[in-house]
């Protein structure tokens, strides 16, 4: 996996699980677009978008406002749920 950041690869933190099936990952939210790469064995590249928003009125702070996987939205903020499930 490579968050890509001003257009070259950067590091992101994966913290795997009890079963090699599931991942966490972490990525520090610093755009309002966040693009992250991922390769899986020989299998084509994926991509994931991370898009966050400003919000609060007096302190603001970028929270997570939708995950994109290569293309198709699979979380919002709005009535997403708590954990996303990627199908490769």
């Amino acid at each position: 996996m490579h968050h890509i950041v001003n257009g070259k690869p950067d590091t992101v933190t994966i913290t795997a699980t009890v079963s090699p099936d599931f991942f966490y990952v972490y990525i520090n939210t610093v755009h309002m677009v966040d693009t992250v790469t991922m390769n899986i064995g020989n299998l084509p590249q994926d991509i994931l978008l991370f898009k966050t928003a400003t919000v609060g009125g007096c302190c603001p702070y970028l929270a997570l406002n939708s995950i994109s996987f290569d293309g198709a939205v699979v979380f919002t903020n709005t009535n997403g749920p708590s954990v996303v499930t990627l199908q490769k």
